[in-house]
C-alpha cells in the first residue's frame, strides 16, 4: 500500500502532531512551563529593533545590548541613546529630538528615521562637497532622500 519511505513519513508527521500536542496541553494544564520568553532582534545593518513578548518592548532590548557577542559597544552607546529618548518621549518629558544636519556625525544622522549606515555618509559626502545645508528642504538633493523621508525628517532636523 505504502512504500517504506512514505511510511516512516506518515511515522515522523503523526509523532511530530502526538509531541506537539501533549506539549500544547502540559502548558495548558502547567502554565508556569515554558513561559513565553522575551526576545530581541537587533539588525545591526538596518538599525531594525523588533521586540516580541508581553512585556515592556524597551526592556527587552537593553539585556541584549550587554549580552556577549550582540552588537559593538560604540553601537550599544547609540541604541542607548534612541531608547532613552523615545522612554523620555513615551513619559512626555522630551517631546522631540532635533538634529543639525549641519554638524552631525554619522552616528547622529542614523538615529533619524530611515536613515541607516549608507544614507548617512551620502549626507556627510554632500556636506563635504557642497558645504553646510542652507535650509532643510536641501537634504532631498542628496540621492536616497525623496519627500516621504523628508516629511518624516524635517520636524526632527534643524540647520544652524
Amino acid at each position: 500500500m505504502f512504500t517504506r519511505n512514505e511510511r516512516m513519513v506518515l511515522i515522523f508527521l503523526m509523532a511530530s502532531l502526538l509531541v506537539g500536542s501533549g506539549i500544547t496541553l502540559y502548558k495548558r494544564v502547567h502554565p508556569d512551563f515554558a513561559p513565553d520568553l522575551p526576545i530581541a532582534v537587533i539588525r545591526d545593518d538596518q538599525r531594525d529593533t523588533t521586540e516580541f513578548g508581553e512585556n515592556d518592548p524597551l526592556a527587552q532590548i537593553k539585556p541584549a545590548l550587554h549580552s556577549k557577542g550582540a552588537i559593538h559597544q560604540e553601537e550599544s552607546q547609540a541604541l542607548e541613546e534612541v531608547i532613552q529618548k523615545t522612554e523620555d518621549r513615551l513619559r512626555g518629558e522630551y517631546p522631540e529630538f532635533q538634529i543639525n544636519i549641519n554638524t552631525a556625525s554619522k552616528r547622529e544622522l542614523m538615529l533619524l528615521p530611515r536613515i541607516g549606515p549608507k544614507t548617512a555618509d551620502k549626507i556627510i559626502a554632500f556636506r563635504e562637497a557642497n558645504g553646510p545645508f542652507q535650509s532643510k528642504e536641501e537634504i532631498m538633493k542628496v540621492k536616497g532622500i525623496g519627500e516621504k523621508t523628508f516629511e518624516r525628517l524635517k520636524e526632527m532636523i534643524i540647520v544652524e
